[in-house]
């Protein structure tokens, strides 16, 4: 007979297989900052604090900044079908500032639960790499190499994290 610890385990440990990330490789399109209390990007904290039912207002102390939105043309999603069409990302622009990049090569992002990740891809021989350094973990699943260098190969990041392509 098994345990309910165990059955629990082995459900959880199912679950987060299945609720796994979606990954895509492509290449930015547009980068749009957006400040906050803009349509697109509502403020952090509210316009007037709420008074709790004792009386006492409350405070909203943030470092969040305003939004951003990441256009990516999809050269290669690996959960779907969306290879070719647009694709926005977006988030809020964190205490360090933009998190999303500019640039014109190819990247991987990895989107979680509405968090994204991403690392500029590298080909080498004919191997895609990405920097250990950018995605060092996903989820908690520790996807950087354990001998220390700096670009690990998409396949296995991408298996260490659950997405088979």
């Amino acid at each position: 007979m098994l345990k309910p610890g165990i059955i629990t385990s082995a459900l959880l440990a199912f679950c987060s297989i299945a609720s796994a990330q979606n990954a895509y490789t492509g290449h930015v399109q547009r980068l749009i900052l957006m400040p906050p209390g803009t349509d697109q990007c509502p403020p952090a904290c509210p316009a007037t604090a709420p008074t709790g039912p004792n009386g006492l207002q409350t405070v909203c102390i943030t470092n969040q900044g305003g939004c951003e939105v990441l256009e990516v043309k999809i050269d290669h999603d690996y959960r779907g079908t969306s290879q070719g069409q647009l694709k926005e990302f977006r988030q809020r622009i964190g205490e360090w500032g933009p998190r999303f990049p500019v640039t014109g090569q190819q990247i991987l992002l990895v989107e979680n639960g509405g968090h994204v990740t991403w690392s500029p891809v590298t080909e080498v021989n004919g191997k895609l790499f990405v920097e250990a350094r950018r995605m060092p973990n996903i989820d908690g699943v520790q996807t950087s190499s354990e001998d220390g260098r700096k670009l690990i190969t998409l396949e296995d990041v991408l298996s260490r994290v659950g997405v088979t392509h």
